[in-house]
């Protein structure tokens, strides 16, 4: 049986870390303590791992569809670089693909998709490239 072509997996754009709430953008990142960001880092590893679908690729593209919480104004590279990080090496760590350089990963897209106040988060679609396998 083949792998599927795609799929897609909703992830959070913010985190409960202890009592706080952390927004998973470049200004915490900038500003954070190492451990707070280490942690961070490793608690959407953990809540990713369990959405990600047992697949194998060798290329893909990745597409993003940033939800923000608010309809104030915000950057989407903000919040997608971090996200786009964090879940590419969570596609390592997994298996999924065998690096996140850019022999591996050879397209991403970042849009506004729109505004979910009570869950602010990013859809992410993952696609093969089937160049890859003749």
């Amino acid at each position: 049986m083949s792998e599927p072509d795609s799929f897609t997996v909703t992830v959070p754009s913010r985190l409960r870390l202890g009592r706080r709430m952390y927004p998973l953008n470049l200004n915490l990142y900038r500003n954070a303590h190492y451990i707070i960001k280490a942690k961070l880092k490793d608690l959407f590893a953990e809540t990713v791992r369990r959405l990600l679908p047992p697949v194998r690729y060798d290329i893909i593209e990745i597409r993003y569809d940033v939800w923000f919480g608010s309809s104030r104004r915000q950057d989407v590279m903000n919040i997608g670089a971090v996200i786009d990080k964090f879940f590419e090496d969570c596609l390592v760590s997994n298996g999924i693909i065998p690096d996140d350089n850019s022999y591996h990963v050879i397209d991403t897209h970042f849009r506004y998709a729109g505004v979910s106040k009570n869950n602010p988060h990013v859809d992410i679609t993952v696609t093969a490239d089937r160049r890859a396998y003749g």
